[in-house]
């Protein structure tokens, strides 16, 4: 177990790196979010900062790494979800992304953030399908024109 002290320095860094993220400055996130996994030890909110960090840098598949290590800590954890649809979204794998941010809803059915990610997945997915009828069926998938 980490120390008290590990654990507020921990705290500061997450903070330090939410400021650099709202600023726009990922890489410098990154480093602050790193550092906080370091001090404090592997926690949800600090692998699903990370992987917000990363996927703004286009480094979705190790985002995809940092969000399965939260979601793995805590299952219930949205915004996780949230980032693990975005990742694989960015990894063009958009019946995952789809099924991601389902996953998240099922949770927390009016979350405005998932439902627009689920919206815009879902057009990629399609847009993706050859003939652009979504290859997934189910419900919810729009019919090919006449």
């Amino acid at each position: 177990g980490k120390g008290v002290a590990g654990g507020q320095e921990a705290d500061t860094e997450k903070e330090l790196g939410n400021v650099a993220f709202a600023a726009g400055r990922f890489a410098k996130a990154l480093k602050h979010f790193s550092k906080a996994i370091q001090l404090g030890g592997e926690s949800a909110v600090f692998l699903t900062n990370r992987a917000a960090a990363l996927i703004r840098m286009e480094r979705f598949a190790e985002a995809l790494s940092d969000v399965g290590g939260a979601l793995a800590l805590d299952g219930g954890h949205i915004k996780a979800w949230f980032r693990k649809g975005q990742a694989l979204e960015g990894l063009a794998r958009y019946a995952d992304a789809v099924a991601a941010f389902e996953a998240g809803l099922a949770i927390l059915p009016d979350s405005p953030q998932l439902v627009k990610g689920i919206e815009k997945a879902r057009a990629k997915l399609l847009a993706a399908a050859p003939g652009g009828a979504g290859a997934s069926g189910g419900a919810g998938a729009a019919s090919p024109p006449p």
